[in-house]
């Protein structure tokens, strides 16, 4: 069954992103303290925060060439925060983590091939998109199909998990 909703805390996909290799828990931690220290406090609107998450968090990361040779170290989410630089997809799942953090209602939006960072107040279609650098754009605009979706922590490390075979 899809998960629709967020169900349980923002540290639900932090601990399931640790949990996925061999991590340095408390490196990883630290990282991503570090990254949502960059984001402003007092933003209430959901715009307004997912604007923040793009500028400030998202824009930090690079992910590999569209046209590149799939590499496992792209998966590897210690590597990714470490170098910045990874998976679109732990990327942002990365992104939502940190925006989870420090309690805003975002999570992974995904298909089997696009990976963004949406944020629920926001309604649809807007998302960061992970490929340019934080960069907000029309979701409808990707014709993803129905496969582009809200994903919860689970759905999230099989999709990596799949992308590791």
């Amino acid at each position: 069954m899809p998960c629709a909703r967020r169900t349980g805390e923002g540290a639900l996909l932090e601990s399931t992103l640790l949990a996925l290799g061999p991590v340095n828990v408390a490196r990883a931690r630290h990282d991503l303290r570090t990254l949502a220290g960059l984001l402003p406090t007092g933003v209430e609107e959901p715009l307004e925060q997912l604007r923040a998450l793009g500028d400030q968090v998202a824009a930090s990361f690079t992910t590999p060439a569209p046209d590149a040779a799939p590499d496992a170290a792209h998966l590897d989410v210690g590597r990714a925060l470490l170098e910045r630089h990874g998976d679109e997809l732990v990327v942002a799942a990365l992104v939502a983590a940190v925006g989870q953090g420090v309690g805003w209602d975002v999570a992974v939006v995904a298909s089997e091939r696009r990976a963004l960072v949406g944020h629920r107040g926001c309604g649809g279609p807007l998302a960061l998109s992970i490929a340019h650098e934080g960069r907000m754009l029309d979701a409808n605009d990707l014709r993803e199909g129905p496969d582009l979706r809200w994903r919860c922590p689970r759905e999230v490390a099989a999709l990596i998990a799949d992308r590791a075979t």
